[in-house]
């Protein structure tokens, strides 16, 4: 069981995924639809106006906006910018241009390490298998430490 302290109201709770407690998430979502509906009817509202109609704070829409649950229109969009590059965007952390230079960046990455890892890839079975498991009593975890070490041969 896992208790953390919910970052909204500081009370303790369960943790179950999220960083606040159910009764913050539950008032949470009910404030996103506000915002949500408020700016569906008011397209061009800036944030003052915004958070005073809808009851939400700064913070949070700004969360909403970087997790893309939001997008800003119009004149509104230029107090979000690109974490790389500053441009204004409507939505997210990066704008287009950002966004798909990280992903080539990490298609790259991911050619890379997984070249290496197929040249280092054993032909056994699954990973966990009576193949794996090492004959004297020790856990996987500390053969494969062995191992690297050279301290199992």
């Amino acid at each position: 069981m896992d208790i953390r302290q919910c970052r909204r109201c500081r009370k303790l709770f369960n943790y179950v995924g999220h960083f606040n407690c159910p009764a913050c998430v539950h008032e949470l979502d009910d404030i996103f639809t506000k915002v949500r509906n408020y700016l569906y009817d008011h397209p061009q509202a800036d944030m003052p106006s915004l958070c005073e109609a809808s009851g939400a704070e700064e913070e949070d829409v700004l969360g909403w906006l970087r997790e893309g649950r939001l997008i800003l229109g119009g004149d509104a969009a230029a107090m979000l910018v690109c974490e790389n590059c500053r441009k204004p965007i409507q939505t997210g952390r990066y704008c287009d241009a950002c966004a798909a230079l990280v992903r080539s960046q990490l298609a790259e990455t991911a050619e890379t390490l997984g070249g290496k890892a197929r040249s280092e890839e054993k032909p056994a079975g699954r990973p966990g298998s009576a193949a794996d498991r090492p004959s004297s009593g020790q856990g996987v975890w500390s053969r494969k430490f062995l191992d690297i070490r050279g301290g199992n041969k």
